[in-house]
């Protein structure tokens, strides 16, 4: 007698995917007078020792596994999307002394001196012609050292009763509008990437505040002559090109400061925009 509905064979759990495949190869409107469709599933399910081995062999996605897959491609995502609008810097950074372009004045003395007496202190400001100190020459004859320039004493450099060489510095002004522009000394082969109107960042003691290139002179100087125009320790050896960097903050005026040039700026999605 045979059964009409499919049974397990030999007491074999079957298996949920063999039922599966076999109702798809199976006629779904078999005759149940003949019970062939069942019998070939007994069959099959007589072929297989251990009914679970096909179901191991073809597992399911379980909820978490969804979940985990789905949260590596929100990180993949969102990984993507923060790498193409994260900027990529092009970037000059180097030190420079809040002074005007024409850099830091030194008052020398024009002949061999002996300095019997100077006027002024550091941090006094002084005007174009006004005496700082004042000497006589071997013979006798009397000179005074004057201010070229409107500015600020920086730096006193010699003392009363010092012997002034030619071309010895008295002391060193900065010149008026000295809080409104930072001299950037940069060695020549750096600075070919800089230009008018890029942006640059000004840290004062911990402050930072914005500044534009305001000129790239065509001219380098030597490292002594760069020196002395900054009052910035650079190398004798070395050619710069002393930019001026105008700034909207307020450091301290003759203070080193550290600055950074931005050259250029730019992100993954902006260069994927530019290649179309």
């Amino acid at each position: 007698m045979t059964d009409s509905g499919p049974s397990a064979a030999h007491g074999r759990q079957p298996s949920d995917v063999l039922n599966a495949i076999l109702d798809a190869v199976v006629d779904p409107s078999p005759n149940e007078s003949s019970g062939e469709p069942y019998v070939f599933r007994d069959r099959a399910h007589a072929q297989v020792d251990i009914s679970r081995q096909i179901d191991n062999l073809l597992p399911i996605t379980t909820p978490k596994l969804w979940i985990a897959i789905a949260g590596a491609a929100v990180l993949l995502v969102a990984g993507g999307v923060y790498a193409a609008g994260t900027p990529s810097v092009t970037s000059v950074a180097t030190v420079g002394r809040v002074v005007p372009a024409s850099g830091v004045v030194r008052v020398e003395s024009s002949v061999d001196m002996g300095l019997e007496k100077i006027m002024v202190a550091e941090g006094t400001d002084v005007r174009q012609g006004e005496v700082l100190g004042a000497g006589s020459t071997a013979t006798g004859q009397p000179i005074e050292l004057r201010s070229a320039i409107d500015g600020t004493v920086w730096q006193v450099l010699a003392s009363p009763g010092q012997a002034l060489a030619v071309g010895e510095a008295l002391l060193t002004l900065l010149p008026a509008g000295s809080k409104d522009t930072v001299l950037v000394p940069v060695e020549e082969a750096a600075a070919r990437g800089i230009q008018v109107g890029q942006r640059a960042m000004i840290a004062d003691a911990g402050l930072k505040s914005a500044g534009v290139v305001a000129e790239v002179p065509m001219t380098p100087l030597s490292g002594s002559r760069a020196s002395e125009m900054t009052g910035l320790p650079l190398n004798p050896s070395a050619t710069y090109v002393l930019v001026p960097v105008t700034t909207n903050g307020s450091p301290a005026y003759g203070a080193v400061v550290d600055v950074e040039i931005i050259e250029s700026e730019s992100n993954l999605m902006s260069e994927l925009v530019n290649l179309k």
